[in-house]
């Protein structure tokens, strides 16, 4: 492990798209706004991630439905992690 390396654990997809910098990321895409990187510090991970899955789900796509998170939101990112298009 690299001295700049922190450790890592798994997640839940439901987790990731539920984390409120990954919705940012989502949304900063879908609107067409440019990167905003700084302001997810804290949580750049979810941010990308959602920068990510914005370029691959279509823009109808909600994330959550009746407040829970949109099966084929978490099928598509799933698959997209299994397919290398975005670091688990």
């Amino acid at each position: 492990m690299s001295a700049y390396q922190i450790p890592t654990r798994p997640v839940r997809t439901e987790w990731i798209i539920s984390r409120p910098a990954f919705r940012n990321g989502v949304e900063d895409v879908r609107a067409g706004r440019a990167p905003r990187f700084d302001e997810f510090s804290d949580d750049g991970w979810s941010y990308e991630r959602g920068r990510l899955f914005a370029v691959l789900a279509p823009i109808s796509m909600p994330l959550k439905i009746d407040g829970k998170c949109n099966p084929k939101a978490v099928h598509l990112y799933e698959a997209a992690v299994r397919r290398g298009y975005i670091q688990p």
